[in-house]
């Protein structure tokens, strides 16, 4: 009976044994899954930050492309030199200093005068009229819109003005000589009826007129 017994509980001890060892390697092969599992959790939520993180990126970086773009755009133009002065042109105009007059790039250049133009030139005052007198003997007519624009230390004024159906704008300026007065013009030219195309523009070539 003692040997039966003995039996029956080396059988029970050895069951329990597998047991045990069958449970700590299933532990142990679960571990390392459950790491791996942990891992790839923390490997998706870094990539998921660094997209993340590279989207602000771009956005922060976009508007300052474009403000730089922006900049760029406002640079645009010919600087033009003539005499004692110089000024600023649209890119497409065409002209040159010895003829001194310019012009929009869609214009025929053959023509004496273009239709829209620029000019430039200067004239004493003989007699030593006054700044406005010497304006009105140079257009022929009485100049509208009057305000002033000084260029530096020379006085200046812009107006406008009609003569037939071409409309004008034109910045003058007065010089002050011991000798004689000096009459200096830009002026700018369009027909009656697309005047108001190009008025902006031409009081833009007009206010960046100054001093070489």
């Amino acid at each position: 009976m003692k040997t039966k017994s003995n039996v029956v509980l080396i059988i029970f001890v050895v069951f329990v044994a597998l047991m045990l060892s069958s449970c700590s390697k299933n532990e142990i092969k679960t571990e390392p899954a459950e790491v791996n599992a942990e891992s790839k959790v923390d490997n998706n939520e870094t990539k998921n930050q660094e997209s993340q993180s590279s989207q602000v990126q771009e956005e922060k970086e976009t508007p300052e492309a474009d403000a730089s773009n922006n900049e760029e755009a406002t640079e645009q133009g010919q600087k033009i030199t003539v005499d004692k002065f110089k000024f600023a042109l649209p890119d497409d105009w065409k002209g040159n200093s010895d003829t001194q007059v310019w012009f929009p790039g869609t214009e025929n250049e053959n023509e004496p005068i273009p239709a829209h133009s620029l000019h430039h030139g200067a004239r004493p005052l003989m007699g030593n009229p006054s700044f406005e007198d010497g304006i009105k003997a140079h257009i022929g007519v009485e100049p509208q819109n009057k305000k002033e624009h000084n260029v530096d230390q020379l006085e200046g004024i812009m107006c406008q003005w009609q003569r037939g159906k071409y409309k004008s704008v034109g910045l003058f300026l007065f010089e002050k000589d011991a000798g004689m007065n000096m009459l200096y013009f830009f002026t700018c030219q369009a027909p009656e009826d697309s005047f108001d195309q190009y008025v902006g523009t031409y009081e833009t070539i007009l206010e960046s007129v100054e001093l070489n």
